[in-house]
């Protein structure tokens, strides 16, 4: 879950970028001498792992003819466990840290699971200023910090209107640092744990318990990765009632891409685990994604569905549709169902155990999250906008994510076990926004 919270931030650059076109929010600009504040808190829960309690705000104010500067900011509070990438098995299970300074056991047929205690925040600005009277820009600098985990970037985008106003162009590149910095220092890829010692010479770190409660990694001394973001987009406003967005985006990455606290089970011919040895991941990674939204305004109410096809070089290839209908009701009330489904084919490299017989590949890679799976999410927003002024709206969710639980290629007491168990999380976020 650490992780995938980081990559949330490795991609607010270029979600950022196509939230600029994005029609979301009808707020109007601000006046002068008017903020317009945003805030959100969101509790994401999942069962038996992970919970996140996230406060966030937004602060928008003109500061100039059509000139506006924004300020953001994100506070995450995780606390739970998360599979650690090894398989279940009947037996007693224990860890080793890298470093060789601690670990932690799991039971006998119990899924392993890792604990871990964080606290992550993100402060953003967005500086955006017109050109023309059909062109402005934007540019933004990001930054979070975490116990193991640094990340500062920036971007800058650039926004044409045609002379009709019915089409806008835009174009944006983003880029950040990232720095991980696990605590005792980041594992040797593809080291097995039964050869880890007190002085290993590699280095390494793991986040079971008393390793990572909370507790700083190495500063700044750790792992780095780069990252470069390219957007290009359009929306078209197909009529009085209709708007259509398309984007296109490029994404890079290059450098350290293991999660240093995941590993892979190594096993014999009768499926039972021998020994573990820590992921390997390939050292750059290329995505594109297309996204396609349709809003479609009827007398009253409103009508948004949108589509997101993502492929990589790592063999990943998934596919996002989100339907959403706005139904007004009365007196500024709204309720708001919404359906998602997500689904994506597994990396190349994922293996759910390793045969202890045989060579171990250069990449490998057990983390559930890169997996072949499904996920479906439901949830219902109800609120109250009054004019342009002030809106406020709670959402809830629930979502469920299902892999393969008993693969073809499960060996001996494997086939007895459930080796991806589904998730289940709800997800409620409360939402304010008002003009002071």
């Amino acid at each position: 879950m650490k992780n995938k919270v980081h990559e949330s931030i490795r991609g607010a650059l270029t979600l950022a970028t196509c939230s600029l076109l994005t029609p979301g929010s009808s707020q109007a600009a601000p006046a002068p001498d008017v903020w317009d504040m945003e805030s959100a808190v969101l509790f994401y829960s999942e069962k038996d792992r992970v919970d996140v309690f996230e406060p966030a705000f937004t602060a928008k104010k003109e500061i100039g003819e059509d000139e506006y500067v924004t300020v953001r900011g994100v506070l995450d509070s995780m606390t739970g466990a998360s599979p650690n990438g090894a398989t279940i098995t009947d037996k007693p299970q224990t860890f080793t840290a890298a470093s060789g300074r601690s670990g932690y056991s799991v039971a006998a047929n119990e899924f392993p699971l890792v604990t871990f205690n964080d606290t992550r925040i993100a402060l953003g600005v967005d500086w955006e200023k017109p050109d023309s009277r059909t062109s402005r820009k934007i540019l933004s600098a990001t930054g979070s910090v975490e116990s193991d985990y640094f990340s500062g970037g920036g971007s800058f985008t650039k926004l044409w209107d045609t002379e009709d106003r019915l089409t806008t162009w835009s174009a944006g590149i983003g880029g950040s640092l990232d720095v991980v910095s696990p605590s005792g220092g980041a594992p040797t890829a593809l080291q097995r744990l039964s050869t880890v010692t007190t002085s290993p010479g590699g280095g390494g770190g793991d986040d079971g318990e008393g390793e990572h409660e909370g507790g700083g990694g190495e500063g700044l001394n750790g792992e780095t990765k780069l990252v470069a973001d390219l957007v290009l987009g359009a929306t078209r406003i197909l009529s009085l009632r209709s708007l259509l967005q398309l984007n296109y985006s490029y994404s890079y990455r290059n450098g350290y891409l293991n999660d240093p606290y995941k590993v892979v089970s190594m096993i014999d011919t009768t499926g039972a685990t021998v020994d573990y040895v820590y992921e390997a991941r390939p050292k750059d990674r290329n995505a594109n994604i297309f996204y396609l939204k349709w809003v479609y305004h009827l007398p009253e109410d409103v009508l948004r569905v949108s589509h997101r096809y993502f492929t990589d070089d790592w063999g990943i290839q998934s596919n996002t549709t989100d339907l959403t209908y706005r139904f007004e009701i009365t007196h500024g009330f709204f309720i708001e169902p919404y359906g998602r489904y997500y689904t994506q084919t597994a990396a190349d490299f994922y293996r759910h155990s390793l045969p202890n017989a045989q060579p171990i590949p250069s990449y490998v890679s057990a983390d559930y999250r890169l997996a072949e799976m499904d996920s479906r999410t439901t949830g219902i927003r109800l609120g109250r906008a009054q004019d342009e002024d002030s809106e406020l709206s709670l959402k809830v969710e629930y979502m469920v994510q299902t892999g393969e639980s008993h693969p073809a290629d499960a060996i001996g007491i494997q086939k007895n076990f459930d080796l991806y168990p589904s998730l289940e999380a709800y997800i409620i976020q409360l939402y304010y926004f008002a003009n002071f």
